[in-house]
């Protein structure tokens, strides 16, 4: 009786583990992204299907070494231009990594991703750093103003994970280096149609350039949780990760921030 209760008893645990591990699993699978742009000297997209983007406009490219093979250097004279209805109009997600082309002043604007045209209206998805900070507009009416994560450090050499979600109820969602850095929850909304959207300068002609390397976008048509954008950092291909751990010289520094570093530049 006794042996036949045991027997039971870790039948059904290892079915409830089972069980458990299968949510997970289910849970921990991410959708896949509407446009992948992997820069391997070209700037021709693909869509979900494999078939591939072209953008809009493309001046002046160049590429370099980057964390997964080539990037796209997004400096002064470049283009880059792709059709605004890649973008969903209810919710989605733009993934990057990004590293400095040279360390930055205080002073200046520098646009990584930028939907809206020729013009600043309506300033939909708008991914730049201002005088230092990040930044991440949606629709004009939401409006993050964040500072880097816990030992995050913006050199020349370090490589950035960058995700901006947002979703049609009005949420909106910054993660830099798997931190969630600002959150702003805003009035229903809906995305303009007939646009185009930038990648590494703003909406402006002239363009205010990112002055970084880009590597690896992607967009999604979902609103990503903070798991899920955990889950984007542990996929297989992500190169190995620097650690940067508290030191003698910053005791004070008791949260760890992963940043992806390598010799490219």
């Amino acid at each position: 009786m006794q042996r036949t209760l045991y027997a039971l008893l870790v039948t059904t645990a290892v079915l409830l583990c089972i069980a458990l591990a299968s949510a997970w699993s289910q849970e921990s699978v991410l959708p896949a992204p509407t446009f992948v742009a992997d820069f391997e000297g070209t700037a021709t997209g693909t869509d979900p299907d494999g078939a591939a983007v072209e953008p809009v406009t493309a001046e002046n490219l160049e590429f370099d070494s980057g964390l997964f093979g080539q990037a796209f250097v997004a400096s002064r004279g470049q283009k880059l231009i792709y059709d605004g209805s890649l973008i969903s109009r209810t919710q989605g997600t733009v993934e990057m990594w990004l590293s400095p082309l040279a360390s930055w002043s205080e002073v200046g604007w520098h646009y990584f991703f930028a939907y809206g045209g020729e013009t600043k209206s309506p300033g939909f998805c708008n991914l730049w750093t201002h005088e230092g900070g990040l930044r991440f507009d949606l629709v004009g009416t939401a409006w993050i103003h964040a500072g880097w994560p816990p030992q995050s450090r913006w050199e020349v050499g370090t490589w950035h994970h960058f995700v901006a979600t947002w979703d049609s109820t009005g949420s909106a969602v910054l993660y830099v280096d798997g931190h969630n850095v600002g959150e702003e929850q805003i009035a229903p909304w809906e995305l303009p149609e007939g646009k185009t959207f930038r990648v590494g300068s703003s909406w402006e002609s002239a363009g205010n350039t990112g002055e970084v390397l880009i590597d690896r976008l992607r967009i999604y048509d979902r609103h990503f949780t903070a798991e899920m954008v955990a889950e984007l950092r542990r996929q297989p291909d992500v190169p190995a990760l620097t650690l940067i751990v508290p030191t003698l010289a910053d005791p004070e520094a008791t949260e760890l921030a992963i940043v992806a570093q390598t010799d490219a530049r």
